[in-house]
């Protein structure tokens, strides 16, 4: 009896610990679409501005 107490209780802890896994790449994810998307037209428009002067003069 306490053998298959034991065996559920691991089980549970497994259950746990994928579950926070899981949550944890999920929010990983998320912020890291978040961060892409706010961090990538930034650096483009840094990429525009700082390659305009180059351009500029000789057009």
């Amino acid at each position: 009896m306490f053998h298959l107490i034991e065996n559920d209780h691991v089980l549970f802890i497994c259950e746990i610990t994928i579950i926070h896994i899981y949550k944890y790449i999920h929010v990983c994810v998320i912020t890291f679409s978040i961060m892409f998307f706010l961090v990538m037209p930034i650096l483009v428009i840094l990429y525009i501005l700082l390659k305009a002067p180059a351009t500029l003069p000789n057009t």
